[in-house]
C-alpha cells in the first residue's frame, strides 16, 4: 500500500496506536501534567511545533492534541477508561508522492469526579 510493505504498514499502525494511548490514556497527561510519552513519539519537526505552542495563553495551543483535565478540576473516579473505535489505512498522494494515510475514529469515556470527592459512585 502506497509503496510500503506489510511490515511498514503494520509499524505505522502500531505507531498510531501508541500515539493514541499516549495522548488519551496516559494517567499523568490526563491529570494535566506535561504529556511526555506523547512528546517522545513525535517526529523532531512535530515535536518542535508542539512544544512551541504547548500551553500558550494566546493564539493556537497544541494542548488540544492530548486529553487532560486542568489541575485541580477533576480526577479519574475509576481505573476503567472505555474506548471504542477503529483505525483504517488508505493510500493517497501528497505533492505527487505516494503516502499512507491512517484514519483513526475513537471515542474515549472517562469517569471523573471533583478532586477529593470520594462519595458513592454510580454503576
Amino acid at each position: 500500500m502506497a509503496g510500503l510493505s506489510a511490515k511498514e504498514v503494520g509499524a505505522a499502525l502500531r505507531h498510531a496506536r501508541a500515539l493514541l494511548a499516549a495522548s488519551h490514556l496516559d494517567r499523568p497527561t490526563l491529570a494535566g501534567e506535561r504529556p511526555r510519552p506523547f512528546i517522545a513519539l513525535l517526529s523532531s519537526e512535530q515535536r518542535r511545533g508542539f512544544l512551541e505552542r504547548l500551553d500558550r495563553k494566546k493564539g493556537w495551543n497544541s494542548r488540544w492534541w492530548v486529553t487532560g483535565f486542568a489541575p485541580g478540576t477533576a480526577e479519574l473516579a475509576s481505573d476503567v477508561i472505555k474506548v471504542d473505535g477503529d483505525m483504517t489505512v488508505s493510500a493517497g498522494r501528497r505533492d505527487g508522492r505516494p503516502e499512507l494515510r491512517v484514519h483513526v475514529y475513537y471515542l474515549f469515556v472517562y469517569a471523573i469526579r471533583r478532586p477529593g470527592n470520594r462519595g458513592p459512585r454510580c454503576g
